[in-house]
């Protein structure tokens, strides 16, 4: 038996691991001496020979030895290959989770691409060309007067567009921001030390293609680091907001079809806003960061129970009357989403 080489140790803590497996979502809680007997096992090969080895630190029977064993081979942490063939990053699932019908997945987890993403070197050259570039573009915006209405309306003249292609733009232009507002959360999820390279691509209400990032936010200790890893998406999407005005600003003339596709995103962005950093939506970014700062993950479930004890009049406490409050609003405008979704499509 061999350990497994696409085993990622996720979080060290009390003297215990958390060890994600490959590319699956399988994720194993074990104590730091527990997986020390099971790489020296994967090394000895023999029950004995591991047993003396741990005489000093640890009392084992053979029976204990090999449960552990078993165990770990179940998990996948050792396995009868000693291959140094890696997983296929992308992975088919075909799997729903509520509102998303997921696709593929996507998993670089613990491979030289990720080594990039977490280099500090990298990290620091990365932020310094965005924050330049964003300055500069913004300098430039500001010098002279925007004209952003005549600049669209002279974009819809000259694009060589029919109106059939219309939507397929809409969706394009889409795709391609969100792919940008979800590297914006990894990005700050690797520079506050995030340890997992997750992404997929799924049908939102099994109708809108969307890709994802999945970051375990769960692992970042401090409650402004979440906060920073979910406002990710909304920072990269000012930085591209910026850079789609600026581009429609001066080559709206020179490439219309292109600018087209970028007053396209700037909507998107803009619609996309309005509901993600909705502090009343749960699931989206501006709940976490409200959640986050009010310190109570629970804030909608809580809220929706206050709601209904005001049927019950001898129940209800005036003193969460805020709760109240905030569930209804996260109802009119859970409703309000899916309208916005659901009346374009019908």
């Amino acid at each position: 038996m061999y350990l497994n080489k696409s085993l990622t140790v996720l979080e060290e803590k009390n003297n215990s691991l958390l060890l994600k497996i490959g590319n699956s979502d399988k994720f194993v809680k074990m104590s730091n001496i527990e997986f020390d007997i099971i790489k020296s096992f994967s090394k000895l090969k023999d029950f004995q020979n591991v047993i003396s080895a741990f005489s000093d630190v640890v009392e084992i029977e053979e029976s204990q030895l090999s449960q552990l064993i078993d165990k770990a081979k179940e998990n996948q942490i050792l396995t009868d290959s000693v291959t140094d063939k890696k997983e296929f990053w992308i992975t088919t699932v075909y799997k729903r989770k509520k509102k998303l019908f997921e696709v593929l997945k996507i998993d670089f987890t613990g491979t030289r691409l990720e080594r990039i993403f977490e280099n500090k070197t990298s990290q620091i050259l990365f932020a310094s060309f965005l924050i330049t570039a964003s300055i500069f573009m913004a300098v430039n915006l500001l010098s002279e007067p925007l004209s952003f209405q005549a600049n669209y309306i002279e974009t819809l003249y000259n694009v060589p567009i029919p109106f059939s292609k219309v939507f397929g733009f809409i969706y394009l232009s889409t795709f391609l921001s969100i792919c940008i507002h979800e590297f914006g959360h990894y990005f700050f999820y690797k520079i506050l030390k995030g340890r997992t390279s997750l992404f997929g691509f799924g049908m939102l209400f099994f109708v809108i293609p969307i890709f994802y990032n999945k970051v375990l936010t769960g692992l970042i200790k401090k409650r402004s680091e979440r906060m920073l890893i979910n406002a990710g998406g909304f920072i990269f999407d000012l930085i591209l907001v910026i850079f789609l005005i600026y581009f429609t600003k001066e080559y709206h003339v020179d490439f219309p079809t292109l600018s087209f596709l970028f007053y396209c995103a700037m909507i998107s962005i803009a619609i996309r806003t309005f509901f993600g950093m909705n502090i009343f939506l749960p699931g989206s970014d501006g709940y976490y960061i409200f959640t986050e700062m009010v310190k109570k993950d629970d804030l909608f479930d809580e809220s929706a129970l206050v709601l209904k004890s005001l049927l019950k009049p001898k129940s209800f406490n005036l003193k969460k009357i805020h709760y109240a409050l905030y569930a209804l609003f996260s109802y009119i405008f859970i409703l309000f989403s899916w309208s916005f979704i659901l009346i374009p499509i019908i």
